[in-house]
């Protein structure tokens, strides 16, 4: 009987122990999350450059969706003589890439975008854009921006 006395302890102090974990981390959030806040009188230049990038994110995942998931398009592999398709399709000046098609040594070849391939182009693509976006609203406010890499 002793020894389910000291196994209910222990138990009673594994709970109080996660009570209090939980009571310090629910008091004490805010302070720990948010370690990086922007101060209030930066908020409008913030929402600006997080509205720009979204706006170049959207740019570049619409014209991967026209291009059947590539941004940079793979290399266009021509068919042959007697199978005279390409590894791309021209629809209307726009280039899609066929996902599976037909080489001209008569071999089935597939190159359907990874997943990680769509974000790396996708991350490159905005990188190269965000220097498009336009602070001039904001300077002639009187702040200061230094524009550095993306």
């Amino acid at each position: 009987m002793q020894n389910k006395r000291g196994q209910v302890t222990i138990f009673i102090i594994i709970a109080i122990v996660l009570v209090a974990v939980v009571a310090v981390f629910l008091l004490f959030r805010n302070n720990i999350i948010n370690f990086s806040k922007v101060p209030e009188s930066l908020q409008p230049a913030y929402r600006y450059y997080l509205s720009c990038v979204e706006q170049e994110a959207l740019s570049g995942i619409n014209t991967m969706n026209s291009q059947g998931g590539y941004l940079e398009l793979p290399e266009l592999e021509m068919g042959s003589v007697y199978m005279p398709f390409s590894s791309q399709l021209n629809f209307l000046g726009t280039k899609i890439p066929y996902w599976e098609y037909v080489s001209g040594s008569n071999i089935i070849q597939q190159q359907v975008p990874s997943k990680s391939l769509m974000q790396e182009q996708l991350g490159e693509f905005v990188e190269s854009k965000i220097s498009n976006c336009d602070f001039s609203d904001y300077l002639s406010q009187g702040f200061e921006i230094e524009m550095g890499d993306a």
